[in-house]
């Protein structure tokens, strides 16, 4: 059984009060909390909640039953080649939430009437996935350059594209610091700025690298779409996915590192204060139907509830993800909402007493606009 210590003392400390003040908040004697911290008696386990509260940490981290998160905001870096090294598997499996085929060469032949020949430069390439769908009817005699820091990830690139290794080209390079050495007809990417903390030097960078009237695209996921998206067949108005529990998170995010999960409801703005003209939106239309008559149904759920984050937690994961949650600002009750949240799904499926389908949304929106000519 883990040994209980409490934290009183060094939160205390750490906050610049005195017991008389600690005391005078909960509503006992300074006595008392002389007495938790020199152990030689415990806070009622009713005043454990209001303590942590008081302090804006867990309970664990009352009782130093879990470590103490670090109060300094504790950056995701997820601009970074080490946030990205061990997640290939991730990218591979959630490309193909993102396009239908069909749709996907309507786009690009009859929305932007991309109909001859072009060169390519896809920012933040990955592993290829948009660069494959592309080179698969593009014009002959087009070119596509995939810009992006991870060699593992370029590597999968020229051998999934190898039948068409004399039209790409791969680049090694953070988009941050990468300096265009030539001007393309189309700058593109997808799902790269709810990851960046400047999406307005990269969109830059993309229009600097294509010619005067070159096509600058930018397909991103909007997280509030994508969060409420989903319906199962049982249930009537009420949502499977809260996002009021992520929205702490996402402005966290946001004021601390630049990352903003409503990019893609936002790109439009970005791209007209850019200097771009003729600025439009799509909203892709891929939605994913998991029937309860597939027979592969049960493998199929369990594969998107993993990919999504929709399982009971282990005691491990649950600890670091309230690490996490507190260092973005989060109360203890907000983390217990947010923990809720993530397994609620997961227990409502495994609570079902029949199979059930299941209808998601992604939300991705494809935002594009033009270079001026003068």
């Amino acid at each position: 059984m883990p040994k209980v210590e409490l934290t009183i003392k060094n939160l205390r400390k750490e906050s610049g009060i005195t017991q008389n003040d600690l005391a005078k908040a909960l509503g006992v004697t300074f006595q008392t909390v002389s007495k938790w911290e020199n152990g030689s008696s415990y806070p009622d386990i009713a005043l454990l909640p209001e303590l942590a509260e008081y302090f804006k940490v867990s309970v664990d981290q009352i009782l130093g039953l879990s470590r103490a998160y670090d109060k300094n905001y504790v950056v995701k870096g997820s601009d970074k080649t080490e946030y990205w090294s061990n997640k290939q598997d991730y990218i591979n499996a959630t490309r193909r939430f993102f396009w239908n085929d069909d749709y996907f060469q309507f786009i690009f032949t009859r929305v932007l009437n991309i109909n001859k020949q072009v060169d390519i430069i896809d920012f933040g390439c990955g592993t290829g996935y948009l660069g494959g769908k592309l080179m698969s009817f593009l014009p002959q005699g087009s070119h596509y350059t995939g810009v992006d820091f991870s060699r593992e990830f370029l590597d999968q690139l020229e051998d999934d594209l190898e039948k068409h290794r004399d039209s790409i080209k791969v680049i090694e390079s953070d988009i941050n610091t990468y300096i265009p050495d030539k001007k393309h007809d189309i700058a593109i990417c997808q799902a790269l700025l709810r990851h960046t903390s400047n999406p307005h030097e990269i969109i830059s960078k993309m229009i600097q690298s294509v010619k005067p009237g070159g096509l600058v695209i930018c397909i991103e996921v909007n997280r509030p779409f994508e969060a409420l998206g989903t319906m199962l067949e049982s249930l009537e108005y009420e949502p499977l996915q809260d996002i009021a529990p992520y929205s702490k998170l996402w402005k966290s995010e946001l004021d601390n590192e630049g990352r903003d999960f409503s990019i893609g409801l936002k790109l439009p703005f970005l791209l007209e204060e850019a200097g771009l003209e003729r600025v439009d939106i799509r909203l892709n239309d891929k939605v994913e139907f998991y029937s309860k008559n597939n027979k592969k149904l049960g493998v199929d759920m369990k594969k998107y509830c993993d990919l999504k984050g929709w399982k009971k937690l282990s005691i491990e994961e649950e600890h670091t993800l309230m690490s996490f949650l507190e260092n973005r600002g989060y109360t203890p009750g907000e983390v217990q909402d947010f923990i809720e949240t993530k397994s609620r799904i997961a227990k409502h499926i495994g609570a079902l007493k029949k199979v059930e389908s299941l209808v998601s949304l992604t939300g991705t929106l494809i935002s594009y606009g033009y270079k001026p000519t003068y």
